[in-house]
Protein backbone atom coordinates (compact mmCIF):
# COMPACT_ATOMS: atom_id res chain seq x y z
CA UNK A 1 0.00 0.00 0.00
CA UNK A 2 2.96 2.43 0.90
CA UNK A 3 4.64 1.50 -2.27
CA UNK A 4 1.49 2.19 -4.12
CA UNK A 5 0.85 6.13 -2.56
CA UNK A 6 4.31 6.61 -3.70
CA UNK A 7 4.02 5.45 -7.15
CA UNK A 8 0.43 7.50 -7.14
CA UNK A 9 2.62 11.11 -5.56
CA UNK A 10 5.29 10.50 -8.24
CA UNK A 11 2.73 10.17 -11.65
CA UNK A 12 0.55 13.37 -9.48
CA UNK A 13 3.85 15.38 -9.44
CA UNK A 14 4.72 14.59 -12.98
CA UNK A 15 0.70 15.61 -13.65
CA UNK A 16 1.11 18.97 -11.51
CA UNK A 17 4.57 19.60 -12.91
CA UNK A 18 3.09 19.16 -16.91
CA UNK A 19 0.07 21.02 -16.33
CA UNK A 20 1.84 24.28 -14.10
CA UNK A 21 4.14 24.45 -17.06
CA UNK A 22 1.78 24.24 -19.71
CA UNK A 23 -0.24 26.59 -17.96
CA UNK A 24 2.74 28.89 -17.35
CA UNK A 25 3.39 28.85 -20.99
CA UNK A 26 0.13 29.48 -21.93
CA UNK A 27 -0.25 32.79 -19.79
CA UNK A 28 3.05 34.10 -21.19
CA UNK A 29 2.58 33.45 -24.91
CA UNK A 30 -0.98 35.04 -24.57
CA UNK A 31 0.37 37.73 -22.20
CA UNK A 32 3.86 38.61 -23.34
CA UNK A 33 4.32 36.53 -26.71
CA UNK A 34 3.72 38.98 -29.34
CA UNK A 35 6.44 41.47 -27.32
CA UNK A 36 9.27 38.60 -27.10
CA UNK A 37 8.54 37.39 -30.83
CA UNK A 38 9.30 41.32 -31.77
CA UNK A 39 12.29 41.83 -29.66
CA UNK A 40 13.54 38.17 -31.38
CA UNK A 41 12.67 39.34 -35.09
CA UNK A 42 14.34 42.87 -34.44
CA UNK A 43 17.81 41.12 -32.48
CA UNK A 44 18.15 38.45 -35.50
CA UNK A 45 17.45 40.42 -38.56
CA UNK A 46 17.68 44.18 -37.32
CA UNK A 47 13.92 45.23 -38.63
CA UNK A 48 11.44 47.16 -36.69
CA UNK A 49 8.28 44.49 -37.10
CA UNK A 50 4.91 44.97 -36.62
CA UNK A 51 1.98 42.16 -34.84
CA UNK A 52 -1.83 42.91 -34.20
CA UNK A 53 -1.71 39.92 -31.76
CA UNK A 54 0.26 36.92 -30.86
CA UNK A 55 -1.88 33.86 -29.10
CA UNK A 56 -2.23 30.45 -28.18
CA UNK A 57 -4.94 28.12 -28.04
CA UNK A 58 -5.44 24.52 -26.53
CA UNK A 59 -3.76 22.35 -26.71
CA UNK A 60 -0.42 23.56 -28.86
CA UNK A 61 -1.61 25.97 -31.66
CA UNK A 62 0.10 29.52 -31.89
CA UNK A 63 -1.33 32.01 -33.93
CA UNK A 64 -0.14 35.26 -35.70
CA UNK A 65 -1.98 38.06 -36.73
CA UNK A 66 -1.52 41.27 -39.32
CA UNK A 67 2.02 40.43 -39.51
CA UNK A 68 4.55 42.98 -41.36
CA UNK A 69 8.42 43.40 -41.40
CA UNK A 70 9.83 45.08 -44.10
CA UNK A 71 8.45 44.15 -47.36
CA UNK A 72 6.86 40.58 -46.05
CA UNK A 73 3.62 40.72 -44.60
CA UNK A 74 0.43 38.36 -44.02
CA UNK A 75 -2.45 38.58 -42.76
CA UNK A 76 -3.21 35.27 -40.00
CA UNK A 77 -0.34 32.32 -40.21
CA UNK A 78 -0.96 29.25 -37.64
CA UNK A 79 1.11 27.14 -36.04
CA UNK A 80 0.81 23.11 -35.06
CA UNK A 81 3.24 22.58 -32.36
CA UNK A 82 4.19 18.74 -32.24
CA UNK A 83 7.21 17.26 -30.42
CA UNK A 84 10.02 19.06 -28.83
CA UNK A 85 13.26 17.55 -28.20
CA UNK A 86 15.05 20.34 -25.58
CA UNK A 87 18.37 18.18 -25.27
CA UNK A 88 18.91 17.59 -28.94
CA UNK A 89 17.69 20.74 -30.22
CA UNK A 90 14.93 19.39 -32.46
CA UNK A 91 11.06 20.18 -32.87
CA UNK A 92 8.30 18.81 -34.83
CA UNK A 93 5.64 21.31 -36.61
CA UNK A 94 3.02 19.27 -37.75
CA UNK A 95 1.25 22.21 -39.95
CA UNK A 96 1.94 25.77 -40.48
CA UNK A 97 -0.77 27.47 -42.31
CA UNK A 98 -0.48 30.85 -43.75
CA UNK A 99 -3.07 33.34 -45.52
CA UNK A 100 -2.13 35.98 -47.58
CA UNK A 101 1.40 35.73 -47.37
CA UNK A 102 2.98 38.65 -49.53
CA UNK A 103 6.90 39.23 -50.36
CA UNK A 104 8.20 41.91 -52.63
CA UNK A 105 11.91 41.41 -53.74
CA UNK A 106 14.11 44.49 -55.15
CA UNK A 107 16.37 43.13 -57.39
CA UNK A 108 18.83 45.68 -57.38
CA UNK A 109 19.27 45.39 -53.69
CA UNK A 110 19.11 41.40 -53.71
CA UNK A 111 22.17 41.90 -56.54
CA UNK A 112 24.02 44.11 -54.37
CA UNK A 113 23.04 42.05 -51.26
CA UNK A 114 24.61 38.66 -53.24
CA UNK A 115 28.09 40.09 -54.76
CA UNK A 116 28.67 41.91 -51.33
CA UNK A 117 28.52 38.33 -49.13
CA UNK A 118 27.51 35.27 -49.84
CA UNK A 119 23.59 34.27 -48.40
CA UNK A 120 22.61 31.14 -46.21
CA UNK A 121 19.97 30.10 -43.93
CA UNK A 122 20.18 32.26 -40.39
CA UNK A 123 20.22 29.69 -36.90
CA UNK A 124 16.66 29.56 -36.82
CA UNK A 125 17.15 30.07 -32.24
CA UNK A 126 20.48 30.71 -30.75
CA UNK A 127 20.42 30.19 -27.20
CA UNK A 128 23.31 30.90 -24.62
CA UNK A 129 22.93 27.44 -22.44
CA UNK A 130 25.95 25.40 -22.98
CA UNK A 131 24.33 21.97 -22.69
CA UNK A 132 21.50 22.79 -25.70
CA UNK A 133 22.85 23.09 -29.05
CA UNK A 134 23.08 26.15 -30.52
CA UNK A 135 21.08 25.71 -34.38
CA UNK A 136 17.64 24.25 -34.26
CA UNK A 137 16.67 21.89 -36.05
CA UNK A 138 13.29 22.12 -37.27
CA UNK A 139 10.95 19.45 -39.28
CA UNK A 140 7.56 20.40 -41.12
CA UNK A 141 5.13 18.42 -42.35
CA UNK A 142 3.08 20.59 -44.01
CA UNK A 143 3.04 24.27 -45.10
CA UNK A 144 -0.18 25.77 -46.16
CA UNK A 145 -0.07 28.53 -48.53
CA UNK A 146 -3.38 30.21 -49.36
CA UNK A 147 -3.59 33.23 -51.73
CA UNK A 148 -0.08 34.07 -51.27
CA UNK A 149 1.92 36.28 -53.66
CA UNK A 150 5.97 36.99 -54.39
CA UNK A 151 6.95 40.01 -56.36
CA UNK A 152 10.25 41.00 -58.59
CA UNK A 153 10.88 44.14 -58.75
CA UNK A 154 13.50 45.02 -61.46
CA UNK A 155 13.66 49.20 -61.06
CA UNK A 156 17.39 49.27 -63.87
CA UNK A 157 15.13 48.60 -66.77
CA UNK A 158 13.24 51.59 -68.32
CA UNK A 159 10.19 51.03 -68.04
CA UNK A 160 10.19 49.68 -64.63
CA UNK A 161 9.19 46.29 -64.09
CA UNK A 162 7.67 43.77 -62.15
CA UNK A 163 6.90 40.35 -62.39
CA UNK A 164 5.47 37.45 -59.84
CA UNK A 165 2.92 34.53 -58.86
CA UNK A 166 0.24 35.79 -56.93
CA UNK A 167 -2.97 34.32 -55.39
CA UNK A 168 -0.57 31.19 -54.70
CA UNK A 169 -2.40 27.88 -52.76
CA UNK A 170 -1.33 25.27 -52.25
CA UNK A 171 0.94 22.42 -50.03
CA UNK A 172 4.89 21.99 -49.47
CA UNK A 173 5.96 18.78 -47.53
CA UNK A 174 8.77 17.47 -45.28
CA UNK A 175 10.59 20.54 -44.87
CA UNK A 176 13.66 20.09 -42.70
CA UNK A 177 15.14 23.09 -41.42
CA UNK A 178 18.18 24.45 -41.94
CA UNK A 179 18.78 21.29 -44.09
CA UNK A 180 16.72 21.89 -47.10
CA UNK A 181 16.90 18.39 -47.95
CA UNK A 182 14.44 16.47 -49.88
CA UNK A 183 10.86 18.21 -49.67
CA UNK A 184 8.04 17.85 -52.01
CA UNK A 185 5.52 21.00 -53.22
CA UNK A 186 2.41 21.54 -55.34
CA UNK A 187 1.33 25.09 -55.71
CA UNK A 188 -1.56 26.82 -58.15
CA UNK A 189 -1.92 30.45 -58.84
CA UNK A 190 -1.53 32.91 -61.59
CA UNK A 191 1.46 34.93 -63.15
CA UNK A 192 1.22 38.54 -62.97
CA UNK A 193 3.29 41.35 -64.76
CA UNK A 194 3.36 44.92 -63.91
CA UNK A 195 0.35 44.71 -61.47
CA UNK A 196 -1.52 43.06 -64.91
CA UNK A 197 -3.30 39.57 -64.25
CA UNK A 198 -1.73 37.42 -67.14
CA UNK A 199 -2.39 33.82 -66.31
CA UNK A 200 -4.64 32.09 -63.95
CA UNK A 201 -3.72 28.44 -64.26
CA UNK A 202 0.51 28.53 -63.19
CA UNK A 203 0.89 24.69 -61.52
CA UNK A 204 4.20 24.38 -60.07
CA UNK A 205 5.37 20.29 -58.78
CA UNK A 206 7.36 17.83 -57.87
CA UNK A 207 9.89 17.70 -55.26
CA UNK A 208 13.43 19.48 -54.42
CA UNK A 209 16.60 18.47 -52.43
CA UNK A 210 18.38 21.28 -52.58
CA UNK A 211 20.95 19.61 -50.04
CA UNK A 212 22.51 17.02 -52.64
CA UNK A 213 21.36 19.28 -55.41
CA UNK A 214 18.37 17.19 -56.87
CA UNK A 215 15.08 17.55 -58.17
CA UNK A 216 12.32 16.71 -60.43
CA UNK A 217 9.84 19.11 -60.91
CA UNK A 218 7.24 20.58 -63.47
CA UNK A 219 5.92 23.70 -64.58
CA UNK A 220 2.95 24.35 -66.28
CA UNK A 221 0.99 27.64 -67.83
CA UNK A 222 -2.08 28.35 -69.55
CA UNK A 223 -2.01 30.87 -72.52
CA UNK A 224 -0.22 33.88 -71.57
CA UNK A 225 -1.41 37.05 -73.59
CA UNK A 226 2.26 37.81 -76.41
CA UNK A 227 1.05 41.72 -75.90
CA UNK A 228 1.76 41.65 -72.34
CA UNK A 229 5.41 42.00 -73.00
CA UNK A 230 5.58 44.42 -75.80
CA UNK A 231 7.03 47.16 -74.36
CA UNK A 232 10.37 45.28 -73.76
CA UNK A 233 10.65 43.44 -77.01
CA UNK A 234 12.94 44.27 -79.94
CA UNK A 235 11.34 46.66 -82.64
CA UNK A 236 11.06 43.70 -85.30
CA UNK A 237 9.56 41.71 -82.80
CA UNK A 238 6.99 44.24 -81.26
CA UNK A 239 3.49 42.72 -82.26
CA UNK A 240 2.70 45.60 -84.39
CA UNK A 241 5.29 44.82 -86.54
CA UNK A 242 4.52 41.36 -87.22
CA UNK A 243 1.21 42.28 -87.88
CA UNK A 244 -0.68 40.48 -85.13
CA UNK A 245 -3.71 41.13 -83.66
CA UNK A 246 -4.13 38.47 -80.88
CA UNK A 247 -1.62 36.11 -80.07
CA UNK A 248 -1.43 33.50 -76.56
CA UNK A 249 1.30 31.28 -75.70
CA UNK A 250 1.88 28.55 -72.90
CA UNK A 251 4.67 26.80 -71.21
CA UNK A 252 5.30 23.16 -70.13
CA UNK A 253 8.27 22.61 -68.60
CA UNK A 254 10.24 19.81 -66.66
CA UNK A 255 13.62 20.44 -64.28
CA UNK A 256 15.44 17.73 -63.50
CA UNK A 257 18.64 17.44 -61.17
CA UNK A 258 21.39 15.07 -60.35
CA UNK A 259 24.45 15.93 -58.50
CA UNK A 260 24.03 19.77 -59.37
CA UNK A 261 23.30 18.83 -63.02
CA UNK A 262 20.11 20.53 -64.26
CA UNK A 263 18.71 19.86 -67.45
CA UNK A 264 15.57 21.93 -68.23
CA UNK A 265 13.06 20.66 -70.84
CA UNK A 266 10.37 23.28 -71.76
CA UNK A 267 7.74 23.21 -74.60
CA UNK A 268 6.16 26.59 -76.27
CA UNK A 269 2.82 25.99 -77.80
CA UNK A 270 1.10 29.07 -79.84
CA UNK A 271 -2.43 28.58 -78.09
CA UNK A 272 -3.79 31.37 -80.50
CA UNK A 273 -2.92 33.20 -83.25
CA UNK A 274 -4.69 36.30 -85.21
CA UNK A 275 -2.99 38.15 -87.61
CA UNK A 276 -4.73 41.75 -88.58
CA UNK A 277 -7.40 41.88 -91.10
CA UNK A 278 -5.91 44.26 -93.60
CA UNK A 279 -1.99 43.81 -93.00
CA UNK A 280 0.17 46.57 -94.34
CA UNK A 281 2.98 43.61 -95.57
CA UNK A 282 1.52 40.74 -96.38
CA UNK A 283 4.14 38.72 -97.51
CA UNK A 284 5.17 39.17 -94.27
CA UNK A 285 2.62 37.54 -92.85
CA UNK A 286 2.20 34.90 -95.24
CA UNK A 287 6.02 33.85 -94.73
CA UNK A 288 4.95 33.56 -90.67
CA UNK A 289 2.44 31.46 -91.29
CA UNK A 290 4.56 29.60 -93.19
CA UNK A 291 6.95 28.96 -90.45
CA UNK A 292 4.28 28.63 -87.87
CA UNK A 293 2.81 25.41 -90.02
CA UNK A 294 6.47 24.38 -90.16
CA UNK A 295 7.05 24.14 -86.19
CA UNK A 296 3.66 22.53 -85.63
CA UNK A 297 4.92 19.44 -87.31
CA UNK A 298 2.20 16.73 -86.13
CA UNK A 299 1.22 18.42 -83.41
CA UNK A 300 -2.49 19.94 -83.36
CA UNK A 301 -0.62 23.83 -82.21
CA UNK A 302 3.00 24.93 -83.59
CA UNK A 303 5.00 24.16 -80.75
CA UNK A 304 8.49 24.59 -79.98
CA UNK A 305 10.51 21.98 -77.99
CA UNK A 306 13.69 23.65 -76.60
CA UNK A 307 16.54 22.35 -73.78
CA UNK A 308 19.26 23.50 -72.07
CA UNK A 309 22.00 22.33 -69.53
CA UNK A 310 22.78 24.35 -66.33
CA UNK A 311 23.80 24.11 -62.50
CA UNK A 312 20.70 23.77 -59.82
CA UNK A 313 23.31 25.73 -57.21
CA UNK A 314 23.95 28.60 -59.28
CA UNK A 315 21.04 28.51 -62.40
CA UNK A 316 22.25 30.47 -65.93
CA UNK A 317 20.02 30.99 -69.38
CA UNK A 318 22.20 31.51 -72.36
CA UNK A 319 20.33 32.69 -75.23
CA UNK A 320 22.16 30.57 -77.74
CA UNK A 321 20.37 27.62 -76.69
CA UNK A 322 17.14 28.89 -77.83
CA UNK A 323 18.85 28.90 -81.40
CA UNK A 324 20.19 25.57 -81.17
CA UNK A 325 17.36 23.89 -79.90
CA UNK A 326 15.23 25.10 -82.97
CA UNK A 327 18.23 24.25 -85.39
CA UNK A 328 17.71 21.18 -83.43
CA UNK A 329 14.27 20.43 -84.39
CA UNK A 330 14.46 21.78 -87.73
CA UNK A 331 17.27 19.91 -89.50
CA UNK A 332 15.42 16.52 -90.43
CA UNK A 333 12.32 18.29 -92.26
CA UNK A 334 11.95 18.09 -95.80
CA UNK A 335 11.29 21.60 -96.45
CA UNK A 336 12.40 24.82 -94.72
CA UNK A 337 10.35 28.39 -96.45
CA UNK A 338 12.71 31.05 -97.59
CA UNK A 339 15.15 32.89 -95.71
CA UNK A 340 14.01 36.21 -96.27
CA UNK A 341 12.26 36.30 -93.03
CA UNK A 342 14.87 35.05 -90.88
CA UNK A 343 17.12 37.76 -92.68
CA UNK A 344 15.21 40.09 -91.40
CA UNK A 345 15.20 38.76 -87.52
CA UNK A 346 18.85 39.04 -87.91
CA UNK A 347 19.63 42.36 -89.23
CA UNK A 348 16.83 43.61 -86.63
CA UNK A 349 18.40 42.48 -83.77
CA UNK A 350 21.76 42.68 -84.41
CA UNK A 351 21.18 46.43 -84.80
CA UNK A 352 19.53 46.69 -81.19
CA UNK A 353 21.95 44.38 -79.31
CA UNK A 354 24.19 47.07 -78.47
CA UNK A 355 21.06 49.93 -77.90
CA UNK A 356 19.44 47.05 -75.97
CA UNK A 357 22.06 45.26 -73.80
CA UNK A 358 20.78 47.48 -70.64
CA UNK A 359 17.35 46.13 -70.69
CA UNK A 360 18.15 42.61 -71.61
CA UNK A 361 20.84 42.66 -69.08
CA UNK A 362 18.50 43.17 -65.93
CA UNK A 363 16.48 40.22 -66.65
CA UNK A 364 19.64 37.73 -66.81
CA UNK A 365 21.57 36.32 -64.30
CA UNK A 366 24.86 36.48 -65.81
CA UNK A 367 25.90 40.49 -65.23
CA UNK A 368 28.75 40.44 -67.95
CA UNK A 369 27.75 42.40 -70.76
CA UNK A 370 30.28 41.10 -73.19
CA UNK A 371 29.33 37.41 -72.67
CA UNK A 372 25.29 38.13 -73.01
CA UNK A 373 26.25 40.10 -76.33
CA UNK A 374 28.64 36.99 -77.31
CA UNK A 375 25.67 34.34 -76.58
CA UNK A 376 22.69 36.70 -77.88
CA UNK A 377 25.29 36.98 -81.37
CA UNK A 378 25.55 32.80 -81.13
CA UNK A 379 21.63 32.43 -81.16
CA UNK A 380 21.63 34.61 -84.54
CA UNK A 381 24.06 32.52 -85.56
CA UNK A 382 22.10 29.64 -85.65
CA UNK A 383 19.17 31.55 -86.98
CA UNK A 384 21.63 31.82 -89.78
CA UNK A 385 22.17 28.09 -90.25
CA UNK A 386 18.03 27.36 -90.45
CA UNK A 387 18.12 29.64 -93.14
CA UNK A 388 20.74 27.79 -94.54
CA UNK A 389 19.67 24.71 -94.13
CA UNK A 390 16.22 25.93 -95.86
CA UNK A 391 18.19 27.27 -98.95
CA UNK A 392 20.25 23.72 -99.80
CA UNK A 393 17.14 21.58 -99.36
CA UNK A 394 15.14 24.27 -101.22
CA UNK A 395 17.17 24.42 -103.81
CA UNK A 396 18.39 20.26 -104.30
CA UNK A 397 14.31 20.00 -104.85
CA UNK A 398 14.24 22.88 -107.38
CA UNK A 399 16.94 20.56 -109.33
Amino acid sequence: MKLIKIIFKFFLGIIILIIGGYTFLYFFINERGKDTFLKFVKEQYGIQAKLDSLNMKFPFRIIFTNFQMDNINFREATVDIGKVNLIGGAFKIDKIYVKELNIEIDMDKLEQVINRKPLGPKSLVVVKQSFLPQVWRVKIDVFVLDKGSIIFCYNNLSPNLTFGLKDISGTIEDINYPLLDKFSLDLKGSIIFNEKNINDDLHIGGWIDWKKKNMDTFITTGGIDYFVFKDYYPNFWKPENLELKEALISLKAHLNSKDDDLRVDYTLILEKVVFNDKPLDESKVKTIKTILKLFKGNNDKPTIHLTFNTKMSSPHFEVNSIGESMLEQLKNLGKIPTPNIFNQMISKTEVLIDDGIKGIKGLTIDPALSALKDTVNRFLENIKKIAEIGNKKNDSKGR
